[in-house]
């Protein structure tokens, strides 16, 4: 029974009724796992028993996020948050919620309550920093991702978002270290290698660039943007077919991209010519 948390809170189960703990914990053990439907069930569950139960009510409100459920997820959160105000979880997967849904203010608002309740909140720390950067707020931004890395260096996240923050700010260079760093702590984040390409490009370093562009489509074949980088770079490099099939991959994954069509017609112009 005690090979692993999800066999412990099944025997649980078996062994009990009503059990709103078990409950939850199973269905904590599957959501790690994945299995977004069935721990939903098991989180309703452990609600149906005990319906003032915040930690289920936050941990239903991350899975039906998971599944794209934001504004179900987000009451969720806000529920859990009424019953438990200071409980930090939970202000920090609302502020995530709410940034996806382009309320900026409000969300920043649930990092800075989080980091009240728990200062070394690295995650809410660096969801502020993106928060931030989003409001073109770049010093403060790149303030949150260095406590961030202050408190947890190798932060993969952390760094990350930190090189975009200084390729924004047209440093390319150290955007570059910090993008390698990234990579050096999460080897398959396909994000920090598209970032990396796209900073390399900038310094002409075309052949890294498009290494790295390869890698981030070995781990995610169907990112538009990696495509569309790894597309210019063969359009620089001259190899003009390459340059096209990347670009008409890319349009198959966001097929009213105006970036993307300006580049075909632009290589339609040059075929002319």
């Amino acid at each position: 029974y005690w090979r692993d948390s999800e066999t412990l809170w099944t025997h649980a189960l078996a062994c009990t009724r009503d059990n709103s703990v078990a409950n939850n914990n199973l269905g904590f053990a599957v959501f790690k796992k994945e299995n977004m439907n069935e721990a939903i069930g098991l989180f309703q569950k452990a609600l149906q028993i005990k319906s003032s139960y915040p930690e289920a009510r936050n941990n239903l409100g991350s899975a039906l996020f998971q599944i794209g459920k934001v504004d179900e997820a987000i009451a969720c959160y806000k529920q859990a948050l009424q019953i438990k105000p200071n409980y930090a979880e939970a202000h920090y997967n609302l502020a995530v919620a709410l940034l996806q849904k382009g309320r900026v203010d409000d969300a920043i608002a649930q990092c800075q309550k989080a980091l009240q309740i728990r200062p070394g909140y690295v995650d809410a720390r660096v969801n502020l920093g993106l928060a931030l950067m989003q409001q073109d707020k770049l010093d403060d931004a790149i303030a949150e991702y260095q406590k961030a890395l202050q408190i947890m260096p190798g932060h993969a996240d952390a760094h990350d978002d930190l090189g975009i923050v200084l390729f924004r700010k047209g440093d390319s260079d150290q955007a570059i270290a910090q993008f390698q760093i990234a990579l050096q702590s999460a080897p398959n984040n396909a994000h920090a290698h598209n970032n990396l390409a796209a900073a390399l490009v900038r310094e002409g370093r075309l052949d890294e660039a498009m290494a790295h562009y390869q890698k981030a489509l070995e781990i995610n074949a169907n990112d538009a943007d990696v495509h569309y980088g790894l597309g210019v770079v063969l359009f620089r490099k001259g190899r003009m077919a390459g340059a096209i099939a990347e670009y008409q991959k890319a349009l198959q994954i966001e097929p009213s991209n105006p970036k993307i069509l300006n580049n075909l017609a632009l290589i339609d112009r040059k075929s002319v010519v």
